[in-house]
């Protein structure tokens, strides 16, 4: 460290490196800056094309689960609509029955 801070110290002295240093300072700092840069605009790329491809699988989930749930309520609506009719039918051959016996019993 201290042989470090002597070269320094020396270059102080030495009218040369200090041009040096101060262009390599000048070259490294923006190539630094510019890394970090592109670096941060990548992440915010593809932070942005997770939400595109978000929003359109939501969309398209969206739009086959509204599909599924009207298929299983036309479904359930059918399933109901036969039951229904087939009480209706019952109920009808329960009161034909009834009838017919209370016709034959006044016999």
């Amino acid at each position: 460290m201290t042989k470090l801070l002597r070269t320094f110290a020396r270059a102080g002295q030495d009218s040369t490196l200090w041009p040096v240093l101060a262009l390599l300072l000048a070259v490294l700092v923006p190539a630094v800056c510019l890394l970090w840069f592109m670096n941060a605009a990548m992440q915010n790329e593809r932070f942005a094309a997770r939400q595109r491809l978000g929003e359109a699988y939501r969309s398209q989930l969206s739009a086959s689960h509204s599909g599924f749930a009207e298929n299983k309520i036309d479904k359930r609506i059918d399933e109901v609509a036969v039951r229904c009719q087939v009480a209706q039918r019952k109920k009808q051959r329960q009161q034909t029955c009834k009838a017919s016996l209370h016709v034959t019993s006044e016999s």
